[in-house]
């Protein structure tokens, strides 16, 4: 069987071989390398499907069952894994034997545990070098101090210069080389970073003082770490010193002088005539601007915004950058966005900055950049735009890789705060509303008190009451539900709630109160009962009492009678520990409205007795007649059934 096989097929390749060539050969065009990363197939392959909105961050997918939702939980789980990293490389750094068996190939020297700190014996220009490169401040210092002593190595003006341009820039501090990309995600803060101040005599001015002759590199060096570290007086003398000796200042001293102009005048009109005299030096020095040079112009301007002349002479120096052929950065922006903050012409400039940035990939390339799209979104709800430009700019943020320009958590939590407030500010249904709002949470963002506070008033003010209980598992969800304001105004707005909503969803509304309340009263069953409960927490007699209101509008009578117990002795009988506690930790007094109506939802013939408790409460708080405050009671309320009239009266007669 094989050897017929074999004997087929050499007979149809002899038959093949056999056949004429008609046509002429044909070369083979080789197309040109493509150069690609190692992760474009990632990234392929990920274009194909969108993000999932409903997913948790990467970070939270070790334990799906205790994923965070709050704020709060994030920021303590994401710490909290960074916190064991932290311990991992402790324990790597101080018992290194434990980790001498060493199998990586190549060997990375920075996975590798650091060795313990030394007293520095370096003193060669190569051993500072070495230092410096690796940006060991202290150790660099060290060696050029074992340097100076030992008096045996020449110290070149090359190195010297390397070394006071590390110095000026860390402030003869160490930076912290193992933070991690986690930590400064929640240690950030929106804006400005603080810093501390400058050191005075310190070694940068050591260094300087060694550095001869004097070069315009040591004094740019020397002026850019005093400027950076809030030394402007004496950056400002230094300035003038190096004009004085027709040395010229290099672009980044230039660019922080023109950023700290405020810092050195008091006066607008002399801050912009410093500007400009700046400006014409740096002319006459032959220096080209560049972005930076104008973001500093600007960030001046922004400093002076209120000036009556900022915003004509912002958009000057915008234009001279557009004409230059300079392209703006996103902290271009942000200064444009903050100047025009209280102008009428806000939005059409949102509205250019969008077209300019539509379609295209930003990156970062200054720590200002990293405030662009918290700040344009912020801008957008507090100038009331259309959602429809809103919606713009988070198509930009969306776009490609432009989301990495959000580089903390703060920044995050207020781009989609603002852009939620004004999707529900710009009369959207809350069936719209709440569409926006699952794509968002608690993926990238968790409601803060003043979101939510929003939603609550949006409720009252639209009549969304059926939304209600939808929002209180939110405020549940999110960790809100033990803070006393959003409890007061919560369920001032439920107790309200027209019976037209209809019964069941009345009904929704007692069930809420009653979780609301179990809750509260869960927190003082507690033995430890001051661990237990959240700062700022307190009992407010007015919140109890929109609580019992709820439920008793909704069907629940006995639940509550059980909430208005805590406001009145029972001698003892059947009372649990929670509520003797609540008793004596609940502020302030009942509403007489409030229990008005406690008083006539709550009636009936079979609690009489109850109800002249109610009723005696009521009488003490209003100073009204009893038998005047029933009838009023009777017949104010229109709404009020047959049967719960006689009750009133069965009070009086009772009584």
């Amino acid at each position: 069987m094989i050897a017929g096989r074999r004997i087929l097929l050499n007979k149809t390749l002899f038959e093949f071989g056999r056949v004429p060539c008609t046509s002429a050969v044909v070369g083979i065009d080789i197309p040109k390398r493509i150069p690609r990363s190692k992760t474009d197939i990632l990234e392929a392959l990920s274009s194909t499907v969108g993000s999932d909105p409903t997913a948790a961050h990467y970070m939270y997918q070790d334990d799906p069952y205790l994923l965070p939702a709050s704020a709060a939980s994030k920021r303590a789980y994401g710490l909290g894994k960074e916190a064991g990293r932290r311990a991992a490389r402790y324990f790597a750094k101080e018992f290194p034997t434990l980790f001498m068996l060493d199998h990586d190939e190549p060997r990375i020297p920075a996975y590798r545990p650091k060795k313990l700190p030394v007293a520095e014996s370096g003193y060669t220009e190569a051993d500072m070098m070495d230092r410096i490169g690796k940006l060991h401040v202290h150790a660099a210092i060290a060696v050029y101090e074992n340097a100076i002593k030992r008096n045996e190595a020449e110290l070149s003006q090359d190195s010297l210069h390397a070394l006071l341009e590390l110095v000026c820039f860390h402030n003869a501090e160490q930076p912290d080389l193992d933070q991690s990309t986690v930590h400064r995600w929640f240690s950030s803060e929106l804006g400005p970073a603080v810093v501390s101040s400058w050191k005075e005599g310190g070694i940068a001015e050591k260094v300087f003082h060694s550095i001869q002759p004097k070069t315009s590199r040591s004094y740019s060096a020397l002026i850019s770490g005093m400027l950076k570290y809030h030394s402007f007086s004496a950056a400002a003398e230094l300035f003038d010193e190096m004009r004085g000796q027709s040395l010229v200042p290099d672009i980044l001293a230039y660019n922080l002088m023109l950023a700290n102009v405020c810092k050195m005048e008091h006066n607008n009109q002399e801050r912009w005539k410093r500007i400009v005299k700046l400006l014409e030096m740096m002319r006459d020095d032959g220096l080209v601007p560049s972005v930076s040079t104008f973001n500093a112009v600007l960030w001046s301007l922004k400093e002076m915004r209120s000036w009556k002349a900022a915003q004509v002479n912002s958009m000057q120096v915008y234009q001279e950058m557009l004409s230059v052929g300079l392209e703006p950065s996103l902290g271009t922006f942000v200064c444009l966005l903050d100047i025009f903050a209280r102008s009428t012409s806000l939005e059409s400039l949102i509205s250019q900055i969008v077209d300019r940035l539509e379609g295209r990939e930003v990156k970062m390339e200054d720590n200002l950049d990293e405030l662009f799209f918290p700040k344009i979104m912020q801008r957008c709800c507090d100038a009331m735009v259309g959602v429809e430009l809103a919606d713009r700019v988070h198509s930009v943020l969306e776009f490609r890789r432009n989301a990495d320009c959000i580089t903390s958590f703060q920044a995050e939590a207020l781009y989609y705060e603002s852009y939620l407030l004004l999707v529900a500010r710009s009369g959207a249904t809350f069936d719209q509303l709440f569409q926006c709002y699952d794509r968002f949470v608690p993926r990238f963002y968790s409601p803060g008190f003043k979101f939510l506070l929003e939603l609550i008033s949006l409720v009252e003010m639209n009549g969304g009451y059926d939304f209600l209980p939808r929002l209180w598992s939110e405020i549940v969800l999110h960790g809100r539900n033990s803070n006393s304001i959003i409890l007061r105004e919560f369920f001032s707005v439920a107790c309200r709630a027209p019976t037209s909503i209809g019964e069941s969803n009345l009904a929704k509304l007692a069930a809420v109160a009653s979780d609301a309340y179990g809750r509260i009263r869960n927190l003082y069953g507690q033995e430890d009962r001051k661990a237990r409960l959240p700062r700022g927490f307190t009992l407010q007699a007015n919140i109890v009492g929109q609580m019992a209101l709820t439920l008793a509008r909704g069907g629940q009578l006995d639940r509550a009678w059980e909430v208005l117990r805590i406001f009145y002795s029972t001698n003892g009988e059947n009372e649990s520990l929670a509520e003797r506690r609540m008793r004596d930790a609940v502020e302030g007094v009942l509403p007489v409205e409030v229990l008005e109506q406690l008083l006539v939802c709550l009636v009936s013939t079979e609690s009489l007795a109850e109800c002249n408790k109610l009723l005696d409460f009521l009488v003490r708080e209003t100073g009204e007649d009893e038998n005047a405050l029933i009838d009023r009671l009777a017949t104010a309320n229109m709404e009020i059934s047959v049967e719960k009239r006689k009750a009133l009266y069965a009070l009086r007669q009772n009584g």
